[in-house]
């Protein structure tokens, strides 16, 4: 019965017998190494790489190896394993603040808006948020230079919101109402 089996695994045309088998095994390698890169520091990682390279590949190639004859689970699964590798490489340090920035331009959508709609301590937590987190980006090793430049947009646009609803609440002149005669 395993003989059987065996054989038809051999003879299988995604079998041990032909590039099929082979070039998704040997590809296998590439996700062993992005495993073994977790432990690296992020300023060393190549992001170009992880985006184009390891991960776009895996996805594409994940449904090309479903749409071909014959079928390829091997070529499916390492590059299942690719994408996933990659994607996970680029969320380490890369895409938490990269996904911040909308905040900054929420706020700067925000500027066209009436002051009325501005919220003092919705502002007031942007700006300070943004202060502790851009001096955080600077001092961690290694310095994380997005994170940095997106809390220093965000505590910016939350001071220029603040200025405004001040200005609107504290120092625009009231004309003084006059009686008509």
């Amino acid at each position: 019965m395993a003989t059987l089996k065996l054989q038809a695994l051999w003879n299988h045309p995604t079998g041990p017998k032909t590039i099929h088998f082979w070039a998704p095994t040997f590809k296998w390698g590439i996700s062993i190494a992005n495993i073994a890169d977790f432990a690296k520091p992020t300023d060393k990682i190549s992001y170009p790489q992880q985006l184009g390279t390891v991960t776009c590949t895996g996805v594409i190639w994940s449904r090309y190896s479903m749409v071909i004859t014959p079928k390829n689970w091997n070529l499916f699964s390492v590059n299942v394993a690719m994408a996933g590798t990659g994607i996970y490489q680029l969320s380490l340090h890369f895409w938490a603040p990269t996904f911040k920035w909308g905040i900054s331009i929420a706020n700067i959508a925000d500027f066209a808006k009436p002051t009325d709609k501005i919220s003092y301590p919705q502002q007031l937590v942007v700006t300070c948020s943004g202060v502790i987190w851009f001096r955080y980006g600077m001092v961690i090793t290694p310095k994380n230079w997005n994170l940095s430049s997106v809390n220093l947009a965000m505590a910016g646009t939350g001071i220029c919101q603040l200025a405004r609803k001040i200005k609107n609440d504290f120092a625009s002149e009231v004309e003084p109402v006059v009686a008509k005669e």
